[in-house]
């Protein structure tokens, strides 16, 4: 049965596009299951001001864990701007109220993790009840409006690599979602590499974002038919995301995903505002999403250990949750 915070916060999605896409109900049905998700509310009168979502699982059959689920780039709170957001100190004490109240109303947990979104940029009052953080970044592309602007962003070698890709590869929608899941798998196969997701959780994704018009499979092929790479993308209104990618390491050398990454952002340019990389921490992933011309965001990876066998646990395996 569903509960009176989802029943409220399902309304709240339909009708606020400042919600992250990660956010929203539909996603977490999709990657989560429907009973697998809960939302904590902090509400004024009949007004919603604050919400955070969070995915609950069981480790050891004894651990509670709130986390992020597969294929999530970020949870974490969403606050409802203020009347005077305007001035600075009176959205600042917005947030800290905003924030106070929804870690006041957490479940019991053993461990808690979610990344914030990156235009969540205060997490004082997490800190202030014990909770850690650590900075993680991801690229952006803030206006994919203009191809032609987005495309002399791009460092020469992009420029050069699509420029040489031109009449040898071409890019077009893909419908199948189980020849992306094998041609992923394969890619990782030939790389000593096992996929980190189901077929089935990716056909949930894949369905529940169709459903919406705010999915599809984009692949490069070459003037043979072989399928150089794929891309698996997802947006709504603020914000397309980059969300897997798939590349045949014998095609590796052939600008096919350049060429792929630059027709994604000229098909999304009218359907959303910004593109995100979803960014890496990993020095040669971070080094090539630079090269398209990306901003820089910082975001905020915030967690707490409550249990002290969790702990030990954790420490002794060399583990995270």
């Amino acid at each position: 049965m569903l509960g009176e915070n989802k029943r409220k916060y399902i309304e709240l999605c339909d009708n606020e596009e400042s919600i992250p896409l990660f956010s929203k109900y539909w996603w977490l049905d999709a990657v989560c299951g429907e009973n697998n998700w809960d939302v904590i509310l902090s509400e004024k009168g009949d007004t919603i001001i604050g919400s955070l979502p969070y995915y609950k699982k069981k480790v050891k059959k004894k651990f509670n864990i709130l986390t992020l689920p597969h294929q999530t780039q970020t949870l974490g709170p969403w606050i409802r701007n203020s009347k005077d957001a305007s001035k600075k100190s009176s959205k600042i004490s917005n947030e800290i109220k905003v924030m106070e109240d929804l870690i006041q109303k957490l479940p019991q947990f053993d461990y808690f993790i979610q990344h914030f979104h990156y235009s969540i940029t205060n997490w004082l009052p997490f800190y202030w009840a014990g909770f850690q953080c650590t900075t993680k970044y991801t690229y952006v592309i803030p206006d994919i409006s203009d191809s032609d602007k987005v495309l002399a962003s791009f460092s020469y070698d992009k420029r050069k690599s699509i420029k040489d890709a031109k009449g040898k590869i071409s890019v077009k929608l893909d419908e199948d979602y189980k020849e992306f899941y094998q041609f992923h798998k394969k890619c990782l196969k030939q790389l000593g590499q096992e996929i980190s997701y189901s077929e089935e959780l990716f056909y949930s994704i894949y369905k529940a974002s169709k459903e919406r018009n705010m999915g599809c499979i984009m692949s490069a092929y070459d003037e043979e038919g072989n399928k150089h790479t794929s891309l698996f993308l997802i947006w709504d209104r603020n914000s397309a995301y980059h969300l897997i990618s798939a590349i045949n390491p014998e095609f590796r050398q052939s600008n096919s995903f350049s060429c792929l990454v630059f027709e994604s952002i000229k098909f999304l340019g009218d359907k959303t505002k910004s593109y995100d990389f979803e960014g890496s921490m990993i020095k040669n992933v971070e080094s090539a999403f630079r090269l398209y011309g990306t901003e820089q965001k910082a975001y905020f990876e915030v967690s707490k250990t409550n249990s002290s066998l969790l702990k030990l646990f954790l420490f002794l395996s060399g583990r995270n949750v």
